[in-house]
């Protein structure tokens, strides 16, 4: 027949094969399988076969055929019978990948054999690479490269016995796995991927959290342990893939410190993934604004009282660009609860818990806890780019000994986002600005442009001037005079009522470092109390090009002319 006449009669009875093979199997997903096949042998036989005079039989004979055939190759797979685990390993130790087959005078029951077979050696390559990798090296030296016992003892430097029983066990094992099921697991079929990262310490040569889990890959390895500890190969089976593939990334991990074996030798991933939800989202965003607002109420007025104050007594300690109280503002509130963190502890009712457990000192020299965030698509009521930060961001110099900066990046500042681009030789080439030893040639052109991208200097009408506060003073009590009774119980009520709220969002290893953070001393009120200040007046923004400059503080030997 033509290929038109059987493109037409194909495409005729294509409805009509998925609901024979549907009504046999009862499975859309099977059914699928078994009408392409129906459909792959009716389209050969319409292409080699002459005049065909009752099409509809034909087709139906043809489809029956196949039918039996497929449950015939899926009950050879399921019961493996007539082919021994065994007999393919060593046919593949003969002939490499293929599998020699005995001659068959049926031409239709050596296809059903031929796919069977070919089925066998899919689901041996499959429990191969679930092994553990020196019994996976010592299956495929032996059986695939044709080394000797003895050969791979000396190779891999074990004892002849040792690489004997790891034969024996790798066979049970692959014997066991081809007759099994392996299901894939929900990062198979719906992988999750990190809308950010970050981290709370201090970073290494070599980057953070966003560095080490840059790929899905790592991600979703990450994510599969992180709740409950697993072995390699429940991850690769949650995943949907062989173990062989995560090796180098579960090393990575395991080196830097993203994931830790425990009891039994499984993984467990140690930092700290938040994946809300909607209704966790909106309560703690609306718990957030009423602890802002009532704290606020309570301190904005001892706040402002104080930290006006202390520019008034040590103006000659401190340079504020214009001398613009709103600018100092801006960053002495910063300033200020730095200063009321190294005291904290002496007047926190919830003292924080250490989190020893998630931040980890890491090979390249990093000491942070590592932090990423799944964002599943749904939409909340407010803006989060208002209340969302990164910092505090500190910098010191291995130049000069007495440099030393603090930063908050926001949605409120002018300059690029990120802790990558605050960098020390940035201060420290402000700080040699200011000093006189920066003249504007063509040698330093590059600072100088680093300086006005970072928001540190900026040129008006009366020439180039520092943008940030510079301060060589130190002791701001922004809470002197405060209630600090009442304070203390609105951050006692606050920490117990966000841990109600956020008790299900993390594993237990997890709890110890949520609750540090949400004790109400930590920073996570820190953008609603901006976000009231600048509701209520006591903050402004900025002239757009003094906004460079905000929610950061200088501390040096020397203060700009």
């Amino acid at each position: 027949m033509d290929k038109q006449n059987a493109d037409r009669i194909i495409t005729e009875y294509l409805q009509r094969i998925y609901g024979f093979a549907l009504s046999k199997t009862r499975d859309p997903y099977e059914a699928e399988e078994l009408a392409s096949d129906i459909t792959y042998e009716v389209y050969l036989s319409l292409l080699r076969d002459g005049m065909i005079y009752n099409v509809n039989s034909y087709i139906w004979r043809i489809s029956s055929f196949v039918f039996a055939r497929w449950v015939e190759k899926k009950n050879r797979v399921r019961e493996r019978g007539g082919i021994s685990v065994d007999e393919v390993m060593e046919q593949v130790a003969e002939t490499g990948t293929r599998m020699p087959l005995a001659l068959i005078d049926n031409e239709d029951a050596e296809r059903a054999e031929r796919a069977a077979h070919e089925d066998s050696l899919r689901l041996l390559r499959r429990e191969i690479a679930y092994l553990g990798e020196t019994q996976r090296r010592i299956i495929v030296a032996h059986y695939y490269g044709g080394q000797t016992v003895k050969e791979i003892a000396e190779t891999l430097d074990i004892p002849v016995g040792t690489v004997k029983w790891h034969l024996y066990d790798a066979r049970k094992t692959i014997k066991e796995g081809m007759n099994m099921e392996r299901n894939k697991g929900t990062l198979g079929i719906n992988p999750i991927r990190f809308c950010s990262m970050g981290h709370s310490g201090y970073c290494g040569s070599t980057g953070d959290t966003a560095n080490h889990l840059n790929t899905m890959l790592a991600q979703n390895i990450a994510y599969a342990a992180y709740w409950t500890p697993k072995t390699e190969e429940e991850i690769a089976e949650e995943l949907g893939i062989t173990p062989v593939f995560m090796a180098d990334i579960i090393a990575h991990l395991e080196e830097y410190g993203y994931m830790s074996r425990v009891e039994g030798g499984k993984l467990r991933t140690d930092m700290m993934i938040h994946r809300g939800t909607k209704e966790t989202d909106e309560a703690i965003h609306l718990l957030k604004t009423e602890t802002a607002a009532r704290l606020c109420e309570l301190l904005a007025p001892v706040w402002t009282s104080n930290l006006d104050r202390f520019y008034e007594e040590h103006k000659q300690d401190i340079y504020v660009p214009d001398e613009d109280i709103n600018l100092w503002r801006w960053s002495g509130f910063m300033m200020g609860d730095m200063y009321f963190r190294e005291t904290v502890d002496s007047q926190n009712p919830n003292p924080q818990e250490p989190a020893t457990q998630l931040r980890i000192k890491r090979p390249d020299g990093g000491d942070y806890v590592a932090l990423a965030y799944i964002d599943d698509g749904y939409s909340v009521s407010y803006d989060g780019s208002l209340y969302t930060a990164c910092g505090m961001m500190t910098r010191g110099s291995e130049i000069y000994e007495k440099l030393f900066s603090c930063q908050m990046s926001t949605v409120y500042d002018s300059r690029p986002d990120g802790w990558g681009d605050n960098k020390s030789t940035d201060y420290e080439a402000l700080y040699e600005y200011i000093t006189g030893q920066l003249p504007e040639t063509q040698v330093n052109v590059s600072k100088y442009q680093r300086l006005y991208d970072r928001g540190l200097i900026v040129k008006r009408d009366n020439g180039i001037s520092v943008n940030v506060p510079v301060c060589r003073c130190w002791g701001l009590d922004m809470y002197a005079g405060a209630d600090m009774q009442a304070v203390n119980a609105i951050y006692h009520d606050y920490a117990k009522k966000i841990l109600e709220i956020k008790c299900n969002l993390y594993p237990p290893h997890v709890q110890s470092y949520i609750r540090a953070c949400d004790n109400g001393y930590g920073d996570s009120l820190y953008m609603y109390f901006y976000r009231w200040m600048l509701d209520n007046g006591i903050l402004s923004l900025p002239e757009d090009d003094r906004r460079g400059g905000i929610m950061t503080v200088v501390f040096a030997e020397r203060l700009p002319d």
